[in-house]
């Protein structure tokens, strides 16, 4: 599963970046679902929280 951070999460946005993950990654390598969230939580360095 690949999270991804967007402002506004669209079902389009999601395409395009499935569409550039496409060009870079092999088939194997693909994540099975895209998930957009519009924050993540974060510690006070800045950095993302993983467990939820």
């Amino acid at each position: 599963m690949m999270v991804v951070e967007l402002e506004q999460p669209s079902e389009e946005i999601v395409q395009e970046v499935l569409d550039k993950v496409k060009d870079v990654l092999t088939q194997y390598e693909l994540p099975r679902r895209i998930m957009a969230r519009k924050t993540f939580q974060r510690t006070t360095s800045g950095k993302v929280i993983r467990t939820e």
